[in-house]
């Protein structure tokens, strides 16, 4: 949207809006200041969005009236009250007029005195899974009867955009022919999109035409996806599943029973024989005292076609007494020195 500012003393500016709320004032915390006495510290404010980009709302903050020229009618606008404003209204701040130039507004480019055209739309805006339908308005102005019109619509794609059938028309009929646009979600591109829609009588006025042009705004699609994703992996679950419920940690662990072989057993049948020559260089290492119950004996070599018979079970050897030295001192009890003496 673009706001032409004018004063009576020669000042013209035009300034771009394209903020959803714009002040105006002589305050510096205004959006847009106008240094003059006659304007408030923050005397306008104006609400505009892109949905609907073919109008705006202005409210006056200042308390006091304003002149507003709509439709080439002036009218007053008091204080704290919002208005709707199109293209071409005006407001007016004693010497400083503000002038509002809205985009998406019909405009004619080329006319005939045979064929009268007009286009209507609600809001300019397409919207995603919408249809937007305006209407075209026809009047034959020419005196040929049985007039047939054409239109043809630029600036979208064929599948974007439906005309109804015009009927004939005779010299001085007048129809309302409806026109749909189709918002085909990948397509048109989403933005500012000016159409051209021309009117012609190939049949009835060769060389005539009508060319109109309107802006729409394609809303952008925004589709949204939501996707949950599990953080533990597939093979984990399948192992958590196989091996069934885990013991606790804090179980002590069981030991393993051992099993514990007899000392009179004798060692197996299928033991290899040993030779006698080897028998005679073999020396059998006294057997260390053993402090465990559960220590087994040394295998004990056969001689080959021998039976080995069992050993007698016996006491455990007794533990070695210390030695004694070569000269050894006497010490002899006092019962003992008494016989001697």
């Amino acid at each position: 949207m673009k706001l032409l500012v004018s004063e009576e003393g020669g000042f013209r500016k035009e300034y771009v809006i394209a903020r959803a709320v714009t002040r105006i004032g002589s305050a510096p915390a205004n959006d847009l200041q106008l240094r003059s006495p006659h304007v408030s510290p923050f005397h306008l404010q104006i609400l505009y969005t892109r949905e609907m980009p073919d109008r705006c709302k202005v409210v006056n903050l200042s308390g006091e009236p304003v002149v507003f020229l709509s439709g080439g009618q002036e009218n007053s606008l008091p204080g704290y009250v919002p208005v709707e404003v199109g293209a071409g209204d005006e407001i007016r701040l004693s010497e400083t007029r503000l002038v509002f130039e809205l985009p998406l507004t019909a405009g004619v480019l080329t006319t005939s005195p045979k064929i009268s055209a007009a286009l209507a739309l609600p809001e300019p805006v397409l919207r995603p899974n919408t249809t937007l339908v305006g209407r075209i308005v026809l009047k034959n102005e020419g005196g040929q009867p049985a007039c047939q019109f054409q239109v043809e619509v630029g600036g979208l794609p064929e599948d974007c955009y439906q005309v109804d059938p015009i009927p004939l028309m005779y010299a001085g009929a007048q129809e309302d022919v409806n026109i749909r646009f189709f918002h085909r979600k990948t397509y048109p591109s989403a933005g500012f999109q000016s159409l051209t829609i021309s009117v012609t009588a190939p049949a009835s006025y060769p060389g005539e035409q009508v060319t109109l042009q309107q802006g729409i705004y394609v809303a952008p699609l925004l589709e949204q996806e939501l996707q949950i994703i599990d953080d533990m992996p597939a093979l984990a679950n399948q192992a958590a599943v196989s091996l069934g419920p885990a013991a606790p940690q804090d179980a002590p662990e069981l030991e393993e029973p051992v099993e514990k072989m007899p000392v009179s057993e004798a060692q197996p049948e299928s033991a290899a024989p040993v030779e006698p020559s080897r028998l005679q260089n073999i020396t059998v290492p006294e057997e260390p005292v053993s402090t465990q119950a559960d220590e087994q004996p040394e295998p004990v070599a056969v001689m080959a076609g021998e039976m080995p018979s069992p050993e007698p079970e016996q006491d455990p050897a007794p533990a070695p007494r210390p030695q004694i030295p070569a000269k050894a001192k006497v010490v002899k009890t006092p019962s003992e020195s008494f016989w001697d003496e």
